[in-house]
């Protein structure tokens, strides 16, 4: 079944994008409906082609590639020929400006560091006497990001004078950003999770008609999960229309400050979020977003003029705990609820509704195709930690969830269909994924809990925290190997946390990569299954008061050890008394 979100569809023609793969910078020609690409390294310049580094130096030199990447592109500015006016300027300016953006997205460069690049390139751009310095920084004033944007402005002032001396600049400055809002319309799928806008722009008298196109994921936080500049946008008209028909739904207007509202949310949540689960794939949606973000953003701040819009709320501020226990009474009193019986299924309807406004950052009360996926193959599996036995719990759950919403919200019978056969299609892969050890480790240090305490979230938390004191997770067991079952090698990370002897194989290797004798583990394995286990509860409570001592984990099962080892053939009062002695409770 294909997505009736249509994420994937794209405009009938992108102004530009970015293609990281090839290290390239694509830009589509006004006179050619085709993409030409420009190796930066091919460029050929004027004598003016090596420019001096920053004075001073950078503030950033290990990232001096990516300085360069930047500057060195900004040459064609003063070409006619490659840059004939403000909207190319904008558009080769931006693209530059994105992959900075994509290199701090994807995690290679910190918010700091990444402004620490454009702030490389404003200085050197004010210092340099190059031809393309003044309207570099005019242009980086109008796309750069905010943190940028108003020092690249007063540094074009500084320079004004001696760019008009020297020949001027292009003609072209003076239009830089100065764009008219044209027509704003949002077409909606027909399960309202994503929305696509389109909002038209244009230049002094007309000049130059383009458009921003972004899709908008109601599933996750309303972030933008593609955009682009479609310097056709008669022809994106056309196809959203198209894409109505098909569905059955409406494109309609809506005013400018509205959609400026729509757009500049829908950024902050993909800067803030990052891409939806299951999207960590590069692609080229990706790279054409980080492209179009500048731009986009600009364009949304001259949509929302001076409507001065507060931040739109988030899903979970919305949403109040009471809010959210109604709606699950609701359902569970509904006839679609009412065969949900016991402590896990009974709890697994506010569970579904904090995971949608917390986790997914949308309405609770939406249902479709595209959400359901993001819950059963990338949230439950991932995120949800209970013993194995509540994956069975699941597939009835959102079964009867997601008749019982579509029907509240009057979804149209074909649709309602569709998404129950989706339903059923996405229920058929979670068993397997829900299976995978690697999804959540944490599920194992769970296995034996009763229902009542494992569907009691606080309880779960503090069980959590107590067994991976004694029994490092995965991430945390280094990188050992034990000999064991048949002879067969087993990586630390593959023992499992449930069974008693992988227990003492984690607590053995732990041990040997610190250097300690074999002959002296068993104290060790004896209060780590203390603490497991909680019997008895002295070892767990003297534990958290060295922790909140400030022992480290370490120096905390030495001194545990070393009085189960001394007052092994003690009593149970014995040994309570010589645990407490460890770190007394503070006086109040």
């Amino acid at each position: 079944m294909k997505n009736p979100g249509g994420l994937s569809a794209r405009p009938p023609r992108m102004a530009a994008c970015l293609d990281r793969s090839r290290g390239m910078l694509w830009a589509v020609s006004p006179k050619s409906r085709g993409r030409k690409s420009v190796k930066t390294s091919q460029r050929r310049h004027p004598a003016d082609r090596a420019h001096p580094g920053p004075r001073g130096g950078l503030r950033e030199p290990r990232l001096r590639a990516a300085y360069d990447a930047i500057i060195e592109p900004m040459r064609d500015l003063t070409d006619p020929a490659r840059v004939p006016d403000a909207f190319e300027a904008e558009m080769m300016v931006g693209v530059l400006v994105g992959m900075v953006f994509q290199a701090g997205l994807d995690g290679s460069l910190d918010g700091g560091r990444l402004t620490a690049v454009l702030l490389d390139v404003v200085d050197e751009l004010a210092r340099s006497g190059l031809a393309h310095a003044y309207p570099g920084l005019r242009t980086l004033a109008v796309v750069g990001p905010p943190e940028i944007s108003g020092l690249a402005a007063r540094a074009a002032e500084g320079i004004a004078a001696a760019a008009e001396h020297s020949g001027g600049s292009p003609a072209w400055t003076g239009q830089l950003g100065q764009v008219t809002p044209g027509t704003c319309v949002v077409l909606a799928d027909p399960y309202a999770e994503t929305q696509t806008l389109l909002c038209e722009f244009a230049y002094a008298d007309g000049a130059r008609a383009h458009g921003v196109w972004a899709a908008l994921d109601a599933t996750w936080h309303g972030s933008v999960v593609a955009l682009t500049i479609v310097d056709r946008p008669d022809q994106a008209r056309r196809q959203l229309d198209k894409r109505a028909r098909r569905d059955g739904t409406t494109v309609r207007e809506i005013p400018a400050p509205d959609a400026a509202m729509r757009l500049q949310a829908g950024i902050d949540a993909f800067l803030q979020h990052g891409r939806p689960p299951g999207a960590d794939r590069e692609d080229d949606t990706y790279g054409e977003l980080c492209a179009a973000l500048s731009i986009a953003r600009q364009r949304a701040a001259t949509l929302a003029g001076r409507s001065g819009q507060g931040p739109v709320p988030a899903a979970a501020d919305l949403w109040s705990q009471d809010a959210r226990r109604q709606i699950a009474e609701e359902f569970l009193a509904s006839p679609h609820g009412r065969d949900l019986q016991g402590p896990v299924a009974r709890k697994f309807p506010l569970l579904l509704i904090t995971t949608c406004a917390n986790q997914l950052g949308c309405d609770p009360l939406l249902i479709g195709p595209l959400l359901l996926e993001r819950i059963l193959l990338h949230v439950f599996p991932m995120t949800l930690t209970g013993p194995d036995r509540f994956g069975t719990e699941i597939p009835p759950l959102m079964r009867a969830w997601t008749s019982w919403l579509a029907e509240r919200r009057d979804i149209p019978r074909g649709h309602r269909k569709q998404l129950m056969l989706r339903l059923e299609f996405l229920l058929n892969r979670f068993p397997a994924l829900w299976a995978d050890q690697r999804a959540n480790p944490l599920r194992r240090y769970v296995q034996d809990l009763p229902d009542e305490v494992a569907s009691d979230g606080e309880a779960v938390f503090g069980v959590i925290e107590r067994r991976t004191f004694a029994v490092p997770e995965p991430a945390d067991r280094g990188d050992g190997m034990v000999q064991a079952r048949g002879n067969r090698g087993r990586h630390a990370d593959e023992l499992d946390a449930a069974d008693e002897t992988d227990r003492q194989l984690i607590t053995f290797l732990g041990l040997s990569r610190h250097g300690l004798p074999q002959d002296r583990f068993t104290p060790y394995t004896a209060v780590t299954e203390q603490i497991w286990a909680n019997d008895p509860p002295h070892v767990w409570a003297a534990a958290q008061r060295m922790s909140a001592a400030g022992h480290t984990r370490d120096a905390i099962l030495d001194r545990l050890a070393r009085t189960w080892n001394n007052t092994a053939t003690q009593n149970a009062d014995g040994y309570a008394a010589a645990l407490a002695r460890l770190a007394p409770p503070r006086s109040r």
